[in-house]
């Protein structure tokens, strides 16, 4: 397999310096470094397992593309854009929902690694639609580098591989129909590093290409109008904004929170519960003593009375 590495900040042995590192972190996010060191560790089980005519692009920025892509791999199957991730841990993957699972709960996190692949293969198949590659499609696969992380799979948006997975995904390729041939597979590399002059009629204007996908930066114009927009994003600031995006659209709108504020109508409300009846309080009581009462002071009175006599009685006895 042949590897074209455009990793920046990495020595030609590999490795990145202190001071590289905290350039990088600023740059692209603290997750940075991290990412690189699991697509390093996943090298050499591509680089054992697939034969020569794969092509490996990695952390390659297509240009016009404002965001860097982990892994982009050509080959006889067809093009796959890989996102590496080192998270650890049990999570879900359901549809397009991320998350983490504790017990029997899930919780969703951002930024949503489903979502960012599936739009970095979205912006890779857009990228070469426009360099005349029209029917070539993209396979977005989500890698996990930790032996200790789980996704639970229920039919996810893109392919999730985990690690103790990745050997039997890599031999299911070289198994898979042939659609590139060596040679239409070796240009498709050479335009993802260098584009085709682009020609004037089908130069899209940056509002057309916001149009067509708010997560494709302005990508595939020409470079003299993407140097007079704003600069490219980073791969940090463009998750950043997916998140902030997926946090504003699981938010009700206030739309919503209005009607399920309003009265239903009468023909759809439904019946009001009877109220319970209320217990009735006890009656307060009287203050002072029972006729009862009294009748025992009394008795109890009568004898103190007598027994004071008796003992009168018996002293006055004894006196005389």
């Amino acid at each position: 397999m042949k590897i074209i590495d455009k990793t920046p900040f990495i020595s030609e042995n590999g490795e990145i310096s202190l001071v590289d590192r905290a350039k990088a972190t600023l740059k692209y996010g603290p997750d940075w470094y991290s990412e690189v060191q699991a697509q390093q560790q996943l090298l050499p089980v591509l680089s054992q397992t697939l034969e020569r005519n794969y092509t490996l692009l990695r952390n390659v920025i297509p240009p016009g593309l404002g965001a860097m892509i982990p892994f982009i791999l050509v080959g006889p199957p067809g093009v796959f854009v890989m996102y590496v991730t080192h998270l650890r841990g049990v999570f879900r993957a359901k549809g397009d929902q991320w998350g983490t699972i504790s017990g029997n709960t899930f919780k969703p996190v951002t930024p949503n690694l489903l979502n960012v692949t599936a739009r970095m293969a979205r912006a890779v198949q857009v990228y070469l639609k426009r360099q005349g590659y029209e029917e070539q499609n993209v396979e977005a696969v989500l890698l996990c580098a930790d032996p200790g992380m789980h996704v639970d799979s229920q039919r996810p948006i893109v392919r999730v591989v985990m690690r103790d997975a990745l050997e039997r995904f890599l031999i299911s390729l070289g198994q898979g129909r042939v659609v590139l041939t060596p040679e239409r597979a070796s240009r498709l590399v050479e335009h993802l590093l260098k584009p085709r002059p682009a020609q004037t009629a089908e130069t899209p204007t940056p509002a057309q290409a916001a149009a067509e996908d708010p997560y494709v930066p302005a990508f595939a114009l020409p470079e003299t109008e993407t140097q007079n927009e704003a600069a490219p994003e980073t791969t940090a600031d463009w998750l950043k904004r997916l998140s902030a995006d997926e946090a504003r659209r699981e938010t009700p709108p206030v739309s919503s929170l209005l009607q399920e504020a309003a009265p239903q109508p009468p023909s759809v409300r439904p019946p009001a519960a009877q109220p319970r009846p209320r217990p009735r309080p006890a009656p307060a009581r009287k203050r002072g003593l029972t006729p009862v009462q009294w009748a025992i002071l009394a008795a109890i009175g009568l004898i103190e009375v007598c027994a004071l006599m008796g003992f009168a009685y018996i002293l006055f006895s004894m006196s005389r």
